[in-house]
């Protein structure tokens, strides 16, 4: 399959899983479904399920058989942006080209959403089917990879950093730390799951983080310029919220072109490292190159 119908078979798998999870909770309050799906199924670009079904592909495995667990960290990463919109956090009314769930569905139940989404998104991966599949040893691992790149010492702590970072403290250094538990370790965790569930090598392994961090990193710096000078009706939330929330980026330290020329480096590294992979990661470099080009 040539790259687009690669990305069409990929997020179709994923939006009729996503669908189908959904639809097959049992006992849930209608309203809570609801507010759920507002979300769940809003679209998006999917690249966390898109890159673990990647990657699971790329060393022999079938993406088919790794749904539930590209269904788990969307809807993961989908609790993140109901919680990041929230008026305590970064208090955005607009996400994917709709009201936020917040606005749509009110605080109290975006914010339960959020945390059922989060509790369902485990619950999918544990469950009798999937160890029919999969040997516990592999369940673990992979539960493991995503509850530390979700919780306290990843995504949330980024979290943390991010509401904290003011005029006194902001460095460059901080800000990339920031990046890389808010937006980056997700990202590497995805395209490590789905080397772990098709047997990967620990060397294989190695270059598929080292892979993920790198486009983790690429990723937040597209989104940081896409905040300021992208169009609101493309990127689906308001533009200049960064600037509206005063918030200190890579872009506001280096300017735009140093940001566009990390942007460019990171694409670079990021492909020289899909080359230690060998043969068969056409589609992840032009993946890649995609993200990149957003902004180019």
């Amino acid at each position: 399959m040539n790259y687009e119908s690669s990305m069409n078979f990929y997020k179709n798998l994923i939006e009729s899983g996503l669908a189908n999870y959904l639809s097959g909770i049992k006992n849930i309050e209608k309203n809570l479904m609801e507010s759920m799906g507002y979300s769940l199924l809003s679209g998006g670009k999917r690249i966390r399920p898109i890159l673990m079904m990647a990657f699971h592909e790329l060393f022999g495995g079938n993406p088919i058989d790794i749904i539930p667990f590209a269904c788990s960290i969307e809807m993961i990463h989908t609790y993140s942006l109901i919680h990041d919109d929230l008026p305590c956090m970064d208090n955005s009314n607009l996400r994917r080209g709709k009201p936020s769930n917040h606005i749509a569905f009110g605080e109290e139940l975006a914010l339960l959403a959020g945390d059922a989404l989060l509790t369902n998104a485990f619950d999918i991966i544990t469950s009798d089917k999937i160890l029919n599949l999969f040997n516990a040893e592999k369940i673990v691992k992979v539960t493991n990879l995503l509850s530390s790149a979700a919780g306290a010492s990843g995504m949330v702590s980024g979290q943390i950093i991010d509401l904290s970072i003011n005029e006194k403290n902001a460095n460059i250094n901080l800000i990339l730390d920031m990046y890389m538990k808010k937006t980056g370790l997700l990202i590497e965790c995805a395209a490590q799951m789905g080397a772990v569930l098709a047997n990967a090598s620990d060397e294989q392994l190695g270059i598929v983080k080292e892979y993920g961090r790198v486009i983790g990193l690429e990723f937040q710096l597209v989104d940081d310029v896409l905040d300021i000078y992208g169009d609101e009706n493309v990127i689906g939330k308001p533009s200049g919220s960064d600037n509206k929330n005063n918030k200190h980026t890579y872009l506001s330290i280096c300017g735009l072109e140093k940001t566009k020329e990390k942007i460019r480096d990171l694409t670079c590294e990021a492909v020289d490292i899909l080359n230690d992979l060998g043969e068969g990661t056409k589609f992840l470099k032009e993946l890649t190159v995609s993200l990149g080009c957003r902004v180019s």
